[in-house]
């Protein structure tokens, strides 16, 4: 199981960041925390996400009073919960302030986990963060970076690589239209003008999650990534296809 691989403790909060498998990730950990110990779980965003299916939750809670969701939280017999300020365009929730993700965990709510989508990728494989991204909670416990292997064996575009424009502030050699390489990816990971991952582990647990290896070209690939991470400081990263029934493929560890 994910949670188990990953050590998730009661209480902890979740972030996930980056591209290709947030979403997914994010509601197989929360149907895993259930399993596991009939444990409350909310979900939500300090960004946008999609609304979820009736299958993936038990309630929707809509707000914008925080008092409000915290008593909904705690009386609710629901176990997973999605938290939003509002509903957009019908079909997307929008981001709640991430002071709330730290109040609520405060709350001291017993038996819970909060599982936050803190990047939006507009459904590419992977991007690069603008300067005021990730919006990533304090109270985050665990942050978990997801990269879609999808990406492998393709050009560069705008296609697969959200905020592409930004290529050349993490590397003046990395072009558009270039092919994807391990030092393209692993570069956008590490970059103090990417997601920085290194100086990230003085605050919170960092866990690559290089997902989508459902190929032996990406499995190949996401190997090397996860190796050069692994080598330049990072504790761990999983290998995973999660739609593949939340399958780790691979654990490598420093």
């Amino acid at each position: 199981m994910l949670v188990e691989t990953l050590e998730i403790k009661e209480g902890e909060v979740i972030s996930l960041i980056g591209a290709g498998g947030k979403t997914t990730t994010m509601f197989k950990l929360a149907n895993e925390l259930r399993e596991l110990d009939n444990r409350k779980v909310v979900t939500t965003t300090t960004t946008k996400i999609s609304k979820p299916s009736v299958t993936d939750i038990d309630k929707l809670l809509v707000s914008k009073n925080l008092d409000f969701l915290l008593s909904e939280i705690m009386s609710l017999p629901a176990q997973l919960i999605t938290v939003a300020k509002e509903v957009i365009n019908e079909d997307k929730l929008n981001s709640i302030n991430p002071k709330w993700i730290d109040e609520l965990k405060e709350s001291n709510i017993s038996n819970i986990n909060i599982i936050v989508e803190a990047d939006g990728a507009a459904r590419k494989d992977f991007k690069i963060p603008a300067q005021y991204e990730p919006v990533i909670p304090k109270s985050t416990d665990l942050l978990l970076a997801v990269v879609g292997s999808r990406i492998i064996n393709q050009k560069l575009t705008t296609e697969n690589l959200h905020r592409a424009s930004l290529i050349e502030s993490i590397n003046p050699k990395f072009k558009l239209n270039q092919p994807v390489t391990v030092g393209l990816i692993t570069k956008i990971l590490l970059s103090k003008s990417g997601y920085d991952l290194l100086a990230k582990q003085k605050y919170h647990r960092v866990i690559p999650i290089l997902n989508q290896v459902d190929q032996e070209d990406r499995y190949h690939f996401a190997l090397e990534v996860a190796e050069k991470l692994v080598k330049s400081g990072i504790e761990m990263v999983l290998l995973t296809a999660v739609k593949q029934n939340g399958a780790i493929i691979e654990v490598v560890k420093r």
